[in-house]
């Protein structure tokens, strides 16, 4: 686990419950011995009745608001498990990019008039480094589409992903616009927006 990952998992606070419900319930509770012992059966019938029914209903609320707060603490815990998923795939040694990495550092240095058409005859002539530069692209692809969905905690990989993503669609945006002109598709279409709402970058 890299250390941007252990940050996070020291930073995530769960919610805790608080004894307010609960409190209630004791004091009710109370109330009812207390008004047992010192009056009589008949007599007091329907404050003994009321003392149980309000005894009841905040036991059934203290439940209740365990079984929200399980439910919230649960669903919270997912959308982190996601979000440091992206962020292990990434730094995973099983994850291929060294020669998409390679190609996109000798991009970087041509002029814009140059860049399509080197990255065109890169792909054209390295069958692994087109699965590799697709796979990426994917990737991109997916994790664009979770923070967009909401699934995801959008400002962890925001601070992670920024200049990776957006260095990424910068260098490959003209390859990317040149191949939805052939395919007359959205290829990338969210990885794009999310650059654009994280660095306000058109490509």
């Amino acid at each position: 686990m890299n250390v941007h990952t252990r940050r996070w998992k020291h930073s995530i606070q769960l919610p805790t419950l608080t004894i307010g419900v609960g409190s209630v319930a004791a004091a009710l509770a109370i109330l009812s011995v207390v008004t047992y012992a010192k009056t009589k059966v008949e007599e007091h019938r329907e404050i003994l009745g009321f003392t149980a029914t309000a005894l009841a209903t905040a036991g059934g609320i203290t439940g209740a608001v365990y079984v929200a707060q399980s439910l919230e603490s649960d669903a919270e815990s997912r959308v982190i498990d996601r979000t440091l998923s992206y962020i292990t795939r990434w730094n995973s040694p099983d994850f291929q990019r060294r020669n998409v990495t390679q190609l996109l550092r000798k991009t970087k240095s041509k002029s814009d008039n140059e860049k399509l058409e080197f990255i065109r005859e890169a792909l054209d002539s390295d069958e692994d480094l087109w699965q590799e530069f697709i796979f990426v692209l994917n990737f991109f692809e997916e994790m664009s589409t979770s923070v967009h969905q909401g699934i995801v905690k959008a400002s962890m990989l925001k601070e992670f992903f920024r200049s990776i993503v957006c260095t990424y669609m910068q260098v490959f945006g003209c390859w990317i616009n040149y191949r939805r002109g052939i395919k007359g598709d959205k290829a990338f279409i969210h990885v794009e927006e999310l650059c654009e709402e994280w660095n306000g970058m058109n490509y």
